[in-house]
């Protein structure tokens, strides 16, 4: 691949949709170093304690997860692991920073939990991340207990209301456009499967997508060789790769492809 653009086969990583082909462009060309054992052993030990701490972490705190659910106050329960009761909130249940919280979880994997609770409740245990840079290094644990909730005031329902209206709707009608806008694309946006003989007899062709040629990325069609007088059916290449050898076979479109279907006379074998 060159410095300015190369053609790619094969599904494009930028979209939903799948593609034949895509352009691609290189920034930049970066020359391969092997790494010395001491460049590479203080990384590599660094990750090593972390992975064993996370582990040591959800082993200790599924054991406490399991003192509060056999009823031990949390008070109780955090005094016997010396671990801090954190209490947080008010907050809102839409975004925001979540008062009492800092850096000790992220925040939307506390209101998540919080938020399909109800009052008195406690979550399962949840390993989070302290790094809003880095969420998929869980080097936290929590478990959330739902002591109340707060209605908003009218002021502020009078205030917040019309706006977040707007923003309900808008998004409705985002979801709905994107929907509307799939289904036409799965409609318009289809493979060619062609069918192809070699000899003498016919191809019978069904799926749930007809049998005009062309499919939806996805739908398996069914194949049924059929051979002429004096002939008999002898294999399937292209696109079919398993059970070459039976009449009656299927292959799943995911893109433009063709099969074939040999057949020979009967004294010809």
């Amino acid at each position: 691949m060159s410095k300015t653009n190369a053609f790619i086969f094969g599904d494009s990583p930028f979209s939903g949709i799948s593609s034949d082909f895509y352009i691609a462009s290189l920034k930049k060309v970066i020359p391969v170093r092997y790494r010395t054992f001491l460049e590479a052993k203080a990384t590599v030990t660094a990750d090593f304690k972390k992975a064993e701490s996370i582990k040591l972490m959800n082993e200790a705190g599924e054991k406490i997860h399991q003192s509060i659910k056999a009823g031990k106050a949390l008070a109780e329960v955090g005094k016997e692991n010396n671990l801090a009761v954190t209490k947080l909130g008010p907050f809102d249940p839409v975004g925001g920073a979540i008062p009492g919280l800092a850096n000790k979880a992220n925040a939307e994997d506390v209101r998540t939990q919080a938020l399909g609770l109800d009052v008195g409740a406690i979550s399962e245990l949840i390993t989070s991340s302290t790094d809003s840079s880095d969420l998929a290094s869980e080097e936290a644990a929590f478990v959330v207990k739902l002591t109340g909730k707060n209605a908003v005031s009218k002021d502020k329902f009078d205030a917040e209301f019309a706006g977040y209206l707007k923003s309900a709707r808008s998004a409705a009608g985002s979801q709905s456009y994107t929907a509307w806008l799939e289904g036409q694309i799965s409609e318009l946006y289809k493979y060619s499967l062609k069918t192809r003989v070699e000899g003498e007899g016919e191809i019978d062709v069904k799926s749930d997508d007809g049998d005009g040629g062309f499919y939806k990325q996805g739908t398996t069609v069914k194949l049924v060789a059929k051979p002429a007088a004096n002939f008999d059916f002898k294999e399937w290449s292209g696109e079919v790769t398993g059970g070459t050898g039976n009449a009656t076979n299927s292959v799943t479109v995911l893109r433009n492809s063709n099969v074939t279907a040999t057949f020979v006379k009967k004294d010809a074998k």
